[in-house]
């Protein structure tokens, strides 16, 4: 009786596993280690039992094979969408290179006219049009931006749309040079200290153009000090070696006619100017001229144009103190220093 019971426990359990795995693959297997036919609605191939362990159904090959073939398509038509970009591209680059070139041979046929049809004068004139924005950008030199003085003019020679004019590509060699040689000697250059001039004389400025063969107009700053120079043998030594700078400028090719604007900097700056602050000033910049003054006039003997201010205050506070000192005598100029000085003395 009990093994009855046994065994129809055990079938009803049987039977109740048959029934779900009816549901889960929609095949009815008939006995242990055998597989009944494919339900017809199924997309799904047999399920085999094998002593007691389900194997799970594998996809159809033709669905796997489906798959694939359309993941092919779509990676083929990936690759050919990239061709054809890179199709694309070459051609805007071959474009874009067939404009450059007919443009630059039409730009230098046009500059050939230009060059060989109007006067000089009338060149200069379209020079400095083209040329005024890439002066402006310039600015102030000091020691660190002269070591790649040469790097910035040649950026600036790129960069900007009017450079086109000193460039031989668009324009030709003798518009090229002739334009370039006109932005050198055109350009007021500006040092932040006397002390560089040598520096930037030795620089080429564009094309091989070296700047102390055609530079006409310096502006730079005598200082008393620099900042963390204190004793007078630095300053000494700072003076000398402003000495030696401005007697570089008499190497430059063209010195008659050349311009030079100095602007002696007090030690300190004072927002609130006094009169003893003033004359305190004053006299540190009669000091720094007097000391410089041999040197100023072997610049004004080779026919420089020379002017001599004083700076107060804050770096826009200017006056031209020092106007006329140079026109005498060495030895009316130090009449006049004596005076000057024993006047501000008394503040």
């Amino acid at each position: 009786m009990m093994d009855d019971q046994s065994n129809k426990l055990a079938k009803t359990k049987d039977d109740d596993r048959q029934l779900e795995l009816f549901s889960l693959s929609r095949i009815i297997p008939l006995k242990s280690g055998k597989t009944v036919a494919r339900h017809p609605r199924t997309t799904l191939e047999s399920t085999s039992v094998r002593n007691g362990m389900i194997e799970e159904p594998e996809p159809l090959p033709k669905l796997r094979a489906s798959i694939s073939a359309n993941m092919r398509r779509e990676v083929e038509k990936v690759h050919q969408l990239e061709r054809l970009r890179d199709e694309i591209s070459a051609v805007r680059r071959d474009i874009n290179l067939e404009l450059k070139t007919y443009s630059e041979l039409q730009s230098r046929s046009f500059a050939e006219k230009f060059y060989t049809t109007l006067p000089r004068e009338l060149r200069l004139i379209v020079y400095d049009h083209l040329l005024a924005p890439l002066r402006s950008t310039l600015g102030q030199w000091n020691d660190i931006s002269l070591r790649r003085f040469g790097k910035k003019i040649d950026e600036i020679s790129r960069c900007h749309i009017n450079s086109v004019i000193v460039q031989e590509a668009w324009v030709g060699s003798d518009v090229a040079q002739e334009a370039a040689r006109h932005w050198c000697s055109s350009t007021d250059f500006k040092l932040q200290y006397a002390t560089d001039i040598d520096r930037l004389l030795s620089s080429h400025f564009y094309g091989g153009i070296r700047t102390r063969e055609l530079i006409r107009k310096l502006e730079i700053s005598i200082r008393y000090s620099r900042k963390g120079e204190a004793g007078g043998h630095r300053i000494s030594a700072l003076r000398k070696r402003q000495r030696e700078n401005l007697e570089a400028l008499l190497s430059i090719t063209q010195t008659r006619g050349f311009r030079l604007i100095a602007t002696i900097t007090p030690p300190k700056v004072h927002e609130r100017m006094t009169q003893k602050t003033f004359a305190y000033q004053f006299l540190k910049g009669i000091k720094v001229f007097e000391e410089l003054a041999p040197t100023l006039y072997r610049l004004k003997d080779a026919g420089m144009v020379l002017r001599v201010m004083q700076g107060f205050g804050l770096g826009s506070d200017v006056e031209d103190r020092f106007y006329g000192w140079l026109d005498g005598s060495p030895e009316a100029l130090h009449s006049r220093i004596v005076h000057t000085r024993d006047m501000l003395q008394t503040y």
